[in-house]
């Protein structure tokens, strides 16, 4: 990482930024004494940090791997899917056919007030099981046990005061804190919520991936374009349905 090359002094040609850093990449050369290669990898979308596709801190990138676009543009611009990691080495396949649990969302807690943010959406499904069905939903994640502000710069300043959030009792029902390990806990569920952070074509992440790999069925909220990508027989689509009583009963219904 960038601050590595401040640290431990090392001579790299080239320096990989996940998303663009708050400090400006010349000064991290002149803080470090080095001239390296710097390139960028756009991982969060604008909803999370809209500051790194502003094109004036985009220049100071000499390749941009970016996965808002459908083709690369030139060889200072890049596509490149939001990539989404697997251990296969352990080669270990999950059953699909028996699931002894109902549903589940296995995400952080992350609020935003930006209009693309589906964060609301994962908000109603929670609220909705802890509310009407709680035995058969279990959420994990950090910080769903505690009220965190949308508001950046409220969050910000309760980690500088070390301000400790409020209880969140919206979710008091079906919390169940963090995993160890994500896909064996995943794989004893039929069904898994699986919504982006934020709404935009081409934005895929591992989300999806994670729930076929686990052998469940994916509830997917995300990309609208994603039956460019994965056959939508693989997933259920939570636009589909115009309520989550709707959904619910279909889920229910379920045979297979």
């Amino acid at each position: 990482t960038w601050s590595n090359v401040i640290e431990n002094g090392i001579k790299p040609d080239c320096v990989l930024f996940v998303d663009i850093p708050l400090i400006p990449i010349f000064l991290i050369k002149l803080l470090s004494n080095r001239q390296f290669k710097p390139i960028l990898f756009l991982s969060e979308p604008p909803s999370i940090r809209f500051w790194s596709y502003w094109k004036i801190l985009q220049s100071q990138f000499k390749l941009v791997f970016d996965w808002s676009k459908l083709e690369s543009e030139n060889d200072q611009r890049v596509r490149l899917p939001h990539p989404a990691s697997f251990d296969l080495n352990k080669k270990k396949s999950y059953a699909t056919e028996y699931k002894s649990k109902f549903a589940t969302m296995v995400v952080s807690n992350k609020p935003s007030n930006h209009r693309k943010s589906l964060q609301k959406y994962r908000e109603n499904v929670i609220k909705w099981f802890n509310n009407n069905d709680s035995e058969n939903f279990d959420l994990f994640g950090a910080k769903w046990d505690r009220r965190v502000s949308k508001y950046r710069f409220i969050r910000l300043i309760q980690k500088i005061l070390k301000i400790q959030e409020n209880k969140n009792s919206s979710v008091c029902q079906v919390y169940r804190g963090t995993v160890k390990d994500k896909w064996e806990t995943m794989s004893k569920y039929k069904f898994i919520f699986t919504f982006e952070n934020s709404e935009y074509p081409n934005l895929i992440t591992e989300k999806i991936f994670d729930a076929i790999y686990a052998g469940s069925v994916p509830i997917y909220f995300g990309a609208p374009n994603i039956s460019d990508y994965i056959n939508p027989s693989l997933f259920i689509d939570y636009r589909d349905f115009e309520s989550m009583e709707k959904l619910y009963e279909y889920l229910k219904n379920m045979n297979q």
